[in-house]
């Protein structure tokens, strides 16, 4: 286990903002425990600066994401790479949705100002080093503005549902508007949306708990032959090439500690951002729909506001599209309902992994990098089974496995 430091600030935030910036001073701490993230060390960063000699100090408030703390977690999560992809998301890819949208009509004020705000990165601190402990990518701090997440272990409420849904079609339809209005340039992006390459045997512990966790019940193993046959997760999800026109470019990590919303003053929810995006893929859009509402939605809420959260995503795609001036002839409704079916039949394993990291207690049962490493969380709780349990049923009710 590393502790992991920022060090030299100036020159990260001089690379974003300009030579003359001057950090005075800044403090640093955890801004996540164990258990919340599992790719990189978050630590939240207040600092004093200057952006010219002559102008007065004032303080920013900073996410500095760098490496995790473990050489085990490095490997798997391949930090070079994944940092590499992050970066080029907030340098390379939302820039050209802005520019897209502005080529088409939208005032830039109006753009889709989907993540938090960038303040530079550097994989390394020495010459010649392809990444090293200095390795940072400095965002804004959201939570100091009063954006939150949700309960990772219950789920997400209709409104915020509604208003993440509403977001992601718009992140999937400038991705796809950017593929039929500008195809030299999404080629480039495409190059960078390539699968983090990963042991598929790595992930046995954790899959093997799971299925005698959802055997030991009586309720879930009752859909034993629907759902067993299923379980093993296929790396085609993430790494086979999508079938046309249902592809563009996927936040491929898009859960409840990924999502953060922000309320007016009326308590009503007014903005949301996506943050980590160091997995996006080239890959089919509705697979992550039904990811999304399978695993991250309050269970007891999905079977009376499904159809609804559907046709929101599908009628949210299509008017992009519209905006953008593509050809939305060839994303019919009924060929949309096909692959909601075919989706969430692939979805279900991934929905049952994620509902167990989800449920896990962190505060009481504790994840080190030890449990990490045999990928294997033996504690299983109430939550987890009276999710899952709704969530199969649901399942089997819409013919989905």
């Amino acid at each position: 286990m590393t502790e992991v430091v920022l060090r030299d600030l100036e020159s990260v935030l001089q690379n974003q903002l300009g030579k003359e910036v001057v950090v005075e001073n800044f403090s640093q701490h955890l801004l996540l425990p164990p258990g919340e993230n599992y790719g990189s060390t978050m630590l939240s960063v207040v600092a004093n600066i200057r952006k010219k000699k002559n102008l007065k100090s004032e303080t920013v408030h900073l996410v500095a994401k760098m490496l995790p703390p473990t050489n085990f977690q490095r490997e798997v999560f391949d930090s070079s790479f994944t940092f590499r992809k992050e970066i080029f998301l907030y340098e390379g890819v939302l820039p050209c949705y802005k520019k897209m949208e502005m080529e088409f009509g939208v005032e830039e004020k109006d753009t889709f100002d989907i993540g938090p705000r960038f303040f530079g990165s550097r994989l390394s601190s020495k010459e010649g080093v392809d990444i090293d402990e200095d390795a940072v990518i400095l965002l804004e701090n959201l939570k100091v503005r009063g954006y939150y997440t949700g309960d990772r272990k219950f789920g997400l409420d209709v409104e915020h549902a509604r208003v993440a849904i509403r977001a992601l079609a718009k992140f999937h339809a400038l991705g796809m508007a950017v593929k039929y209005k500008r195809p030299d340039q999404f080629e480039a992006l495409k190059i960078r949306c390539k699968c983090l390459a990963m042991n598929p045997d790595a992930f046995k512990g954790m899959k093997d708990s799971i299925i005698q966790a959802m055997q030991s019940d009586p309720e879930i193993n009752k859909y034993k032959s629907n759902w067993e046959p299923i379980m093993e997760m296929d790396p085609e999800n993430w790494t086979g090439i999508p079938v046309e026109p249902w592809s563009t470019i996927i936040h491929s990590d898009f859960w409840v500690n990924n999502i953060m919303f922000h309320k007016n003053s009326s308590g009503q929810v007014d903005d949301i951002k996506f943050i980590d995006f160091q997995n996006y893929l080239f890959q089919n859009p509705i697979n992550e729909l039904v990811f999304f509402i399978g695993a991250n939605l309050i269970t007891d809420l999905i079977p009376k506001n499904l159809d609804s959260l559907l046709d929101l995503y599908y009628e949210s795609f299509v008017s992009v599209l519209k905006k953008m001036e593509c050809d939305v002839s060839i994303f019919g409704r009924e060929k949309f309902d096909e692959i909601v079916q075919r989706s969430a039949n692939k979805e279900y394993s991934h929905c049952a992994f994620m509902l167990k990291v989800l449920t896990i207690d962190v505060e009481n049962d504790g994840l080190d990098a030890q449990k990490l490493q045999s990928m294997k969380f033996d504690s299983v709780n109430t939550i987890f089974f009276d999710r899952m349990r709704k969530l199969t049923a649901l399942f089997v009710e819409r013919n989905w496995i």
